[in-house]
């Protein structure tokens, strides 16, 4: 999506500022820490990159790695917290799950 410009820009900013609604709202609830915590990571990604897009017009991707003969796809700092985010999201969920089989398990 580097240098995309017309629809794509205004779609992916639009999208990037719903989601930022979404997490604010999300945000606004009681919740455990892990979870504000891997909500917040995204949203803060997800402004960096809606930032980048405003004032750039592309996202910029400045982590770029090799190793072994292999080359990594670039990334952000922006990027790395949405990911870091979602792990938490992911990590908590399963927690949830798993709390919630013993449960049955034990009541079964």
């Amino acid at each position: 999506m580097a240098g995309a410009s017309g629809w794509q820009r205004y779609f992916f900013i639009t999208l990037g500022l719903l989601v930022a609604v979404w997490l604010i709202r999300q945000l606004k609830q009681t919740l455990p820490r892990f979870e504000a915590v891997g909500y917040s990571l995204i949203l803060g990604g997800a402004l960096g990159n809606v930032v980048d897009r405003l004032l750039r017009g592309q996202v910029v991707d400045f982590l770029d790695f090799h190793w072994q003969g292999m080359h990594w796809p670039a990334f952000n700092l922006a990027d790395v917290a949405i990911s870091i985010g979602v792990g938490c999201l992911i990590a908590r969920f399963l927690e949830i799950r798993d709390k919630g089989n013993k449960g049955r398990l034990l009541s079964g």
